[in-house]
């Protein structure tokens, strides 16, 4: 990143663009390794609505990654190995690789110094953090190589979409309250089973390379008693081995961050599975599901819910992802996300307006943003049967990058597998793009609704070929008439 680029972006920031957030008073101390960093123009960790906000590039430069800045779209890139980060001031979505997250708290920057969620940097640069209160400071420390899984990924690293920040910065909270117990971990017929106290539901999510199934229980510890039963091994973790079941290679379990007390548990698996999460008093239960990549068989007949509607019809939440101040992707011609997913939500919108089997709700039908808890809540307040996600991909401008294509559908939990299948088949053959699967992701919207949901990818807007096909009126005609069509066949009508 060229000095002068920077100079220019500076002048044109201080000139035209307003404050983001309301920064509230925080120290001016911030530790690596327990040596303070100093920072240029006064610029240091920032408590900003609510949510503590770190220097990157300084922590960064002290761990010795490189960045580039791309001033056109306010993006920053972190390299780290073979992954690109990339972030964008203002924006709430960033990208680790081609994966998408979601940031508790968009980048922005003080003078010319970008400010991060220290969640993210944690996650993302391999540190542990943490923030004290008292002193208003934030202590950062390296993790060694023991603190890392075999994929290099830290031990609190997760999809990005975990909520919460590390540190407790709230002041009333209640510090002599016991921490969570975790009692016991099995696994039988396909179902792992652990009992623990009662309080926070634990936050269950998938990971590749390999195969996983986590499941993160806050503000928890594993007693002695469980811990005493396997020997730790040079990672830190504990190691449950699994010889009856052709789908799991083993269990592992481990305090990842002992600063939150939080307990971690990990299925290893010989192969992509989908999962349903059940609780028995104080029993936690995750059964998994059919093999994902043997979903594209028959399945079975489909058996939603009651319908929700007003008439006995079916009631449906159709979301029109990012809008208003997220524009989410910029296309290789600069058109944005957000303008073609309200687009094809609605021309739905449209073709179901008289519709007498199916009552559709929307998010938004104009340029605003709703949060993300809004969209969930939204749908889980008016006990939907279905929540359907519209959005378009992008990947980092590079030469790799541009050749991204294709449509994918995603998931997170095991009972919206079968509308997942059907929105995607459906989707496919409206793009006319390549079939890149259905795939299990831990999205927020898919996550945190309550009926089968699923979230759209349409095609890559960093790609010249799918944006052209994208942006044209034809194929989001036969967008809309698809995901029609597989509500249709969904619902039995």
């Amino acid at each position: 990143m060229k000095k002068y680029g920077w100079l220019l972006f500076l002048a044109f920031w201080l000139c035209f663009i307003p404050s983001f957030h309301r920064a509230e008073a925080a120290g001016t101390n911030l530790f690596l390794d327990g040596e303070r960093l100093e920072t240029s123009g006064g610029t240091t960790a920032e408590m900003v609505n609510g949510k503590i906000m770190v220097p990157l590039r300084i922590i960064g430069q002290e761990l010795g990654y490189k960045f580039d800045w791309e001033p056109k779209e306010y993006k920053v890139i972190v390299h780290k190995s073979n992954t690109d980060i990339s972030m964008f001031v203002g924006r709430t979505t960033a990208y680790v690789g081609s994966k998408e997250v979601q940031l508790d708290s968009p980048p922005l920057l003080r003078g010319s110094t970008t400010l991060v969620p220290l969640r993210f940097v944690g996650e993302q640069l391999g540190l542990s953090v943490k923030w004290d209160n008292a002193t208003k400071a934030v202590y950062l420390q390296k993790l060694a190589a023991d603190d890392t899984d075999k994929n290099g990924e830290s031990k609190g690293d997760d999809s990005g979409t975990t909520e919460g920040e590390d540190g407790n910065t709230d002041e009333d909270t209640d510090e002599s309250e016991k921490t969570r117990q975790v009692h016991e971990i099995s696994f039988s017929d396909g179902r792992l089973t652990v009992s623990a106290d009662e309080g926070r539901k634990p936050e269950v999510f998938t990971m590749t390379n390999p195969d996983r199934i986590v499941v993160d229980f806050q503000d928890a510890e594993f007693v002695e008693g469980l811990t005493g039963q396997y020997p730790e091994e040079s990672d830190g973790t504990r190691l449950i081995e699994v010889d009856d079941n052709e789908d799991v290679q083993l269990i592992r379990f481990a305090q990842y961050d002992e600063d939150e007390a939080a307990a971690r548990i990990v299925l290893v698996l010989n192969r992509t599975k989908g999962y349903s999460v059940t609780q028995e008093d104080e029993q936690y239960v995750i059964t998994l599901g059919e093999p994902v990549d043997e979903a594209g068989s028959e399945p079975e007949p489909a058996n939603p819910a009651m319908p929700a509607g007003e008439e006995g019809r079916w009631l449906v939440v159709l979301d029109a992802g990012h809008g208003g101040k997220d524009p989410g992707a910029t296309s290789v011609t600069g058109r944005t996300e957000k303008e073609f997913n309200l687009s094809v939500a609605l021309r739905v919108q449209e073709k179901l307006r008289d519709d007498p089997d199916i009552e559709l709700v929307m998010t938004r039908d104009g340029d605003t943003y709703p949060e993300l808890a809004e969209r969930s809540s939204l749908a889980n307040g008016l006990n939907a049967n279905v929540f359907i996600s519209i959005h378009a991909n992008s990947m980092p401008k590079t030469a790799a990058g541009a050749l991204a294509n294709g449509s994918e559908t995603y998931y997170t939990r095991n009972d919206s597998q079968e509308l997942a299948l059907m929105m995607h088949k459906n989707l496919v053959e409206a793009t006319g793009l390549k079939d890149n699967g259905v795939k299990v992701k831990n999205l927020h919207v898919t996550r945190e609704t309550k009926m089968p949901a699923v979230l759209l990818e349409a095609g890559y807007l960093s790609n010249v070929g799918d944006e052209a096909a994208l942006f044209s009126e034809e194929t989001q005609n036969r967008i809309a008439d698809g995901i029609v069509n597989a509500l249709r066949e969904y619902l039995g009508l």
